[in-house]
């Protein structure tokens, strides 16, 4: 575990004003197909996956089951793929780093439906059902219109009353935001409307060994409502786990 993460967990701890969970590892399920991943989201037993990097960003569909390979998108050369979501009944959207560019696809053939633009970096990105919150890199949670990607509102995300930045990858559920913190083992719990973190979940013991990558870090957060458990993963991980979170011990 990181010193940093040890640092925090122990404040948190002692303070008792955020709750501390850890990961309930249900199971580990090597990754036959895995990325540099942004972005992750779970619907109908798929897993929507989308992969970073310049000159291999690409959006994917998996059967969870089996983790086979449905359909894979490669994005173009000079676009650095970010999180991804799904809107309505039929489609998904997925945002970019630098591009300041979102992608809106169909679920069944990943064929582009339309782009918006908007004005900030892209990181993470997530849907409540009547809106969309995005990342930015920054401790700023962004809520844009689903229709139009204009943003509505903006949220500060603060622990004990300091920002916390390098907000990245999200998942909302049941009211709450969950977020990958940037080079961090552990995911936050914010609520939307006041940015507070609720509750910190401690993932450090995911991986039994380092990977030798140092962008090779925690980053996937998907939610399978029909077991209510999560599935997390990071960049380059060669596993994908599916958990349940619970009071640390």
């Amino acid at each position: 575990m990181k010193a940093l993460t040890i640092i925090l967990l122990s404040l948190i701890s002692c303070l008792g004003e955020v709750e501390l969970l850890s990961c309930e590892v249900i199971r580990e399920i090597p990754r036959k197909h895995h990325g540099f991943t942004q972005g992750l989201f779970i619907l109908d037993g798929k897993l929507y996956e989308s992969c970073g990097l310049y000159g291999q960003s690409l959006i994917r569909r998996i059967d969870l089951a089996g983790q086979s390979l449905e359909l894979s998108k490669s994005l173009p050369d000079h676009i650095f793929a970010e999180g991804l979501t799904p809107i309505g009944d039929q489609q998904m959207v997925q945002i970019t780093w630098q591009e300041k560019t979102a992608i809106v696809y169909d679920r069944e053939h990943i064929n582009v439906q339309k782009v918006f633009k908007y004005e900030t970096e892209g990181w993470g990105i997530a849907h409540s059902g009547d809106q969309l919150v995005m990342s930015d890199g920054s401790s700023t949670l962004t809520f844009r219109s689903p229709q139009t990607f204009q943003p509505l509102k903006r949220v500060q995300v603060t622990l004990n009353g300091s920002p916390v930045k390098k907000l990245n990858e999200l998942e909302w559920v049941n009211g709450y935001i969950y977020a990958n913190v940037w080079h961090e083992d552990y995911i936050v719990k914010i609520q939307p409307e006041s940015g507070k973190v609720v509750a910190i979940i401690d993932c450090s013991q995911l991986l039994r060994k380092p990977l030798s990558d140092s962008e090779a870090v925690l980053n996937g957060i998907a939610y399978d409502a029909s077991s209510n458990t999560f599935y997390l993963t990071g960049k380059l991980w060669p596993s994908l786990f599916q958990v349940r979170f619970s009071a640390a011990r």
